[in-house]
């Protein structure tokens, strides 16, 4: 509801070449689209205008961490002491 600026703005949910997470662009009423950048990495979806012309939107941070789980062997498979 709030994607639409007095100006003919509008601000759409893009998904970059170099990236992996959904971004907001600024998409003018030539059809020119730009990407807007921020300092965060994550996702940054919706946005929308403020009453005084600033956008607004909603920063998901994406935190991962990759393991690796080796089962135990049972004891009574396990290799005799020598």
């Amino acid at each position: 509801g709030a994607a639409i600026d007095r100006d003919g703005r509008v601000l759409v949910t893009t998904a970059l070449p170099d990236a992996c997470f959904w971004q907001t662009g600024l998409l003018g009423p030539d059809g020119k689209l730009q990407p807007l950048p921020v300092n965060f990495v994550g996702d940054v979806i919706p946005a929308g205008w403020s009453t005084d012309g600033k956008v607004l939107a909603l920063g998901l941070a994406n935190y991962s961490d990759l393991w690796r789980f080796t089962p135990r062997r049972p004891a009574s498979l396990a290799s005799p002491v020598r």
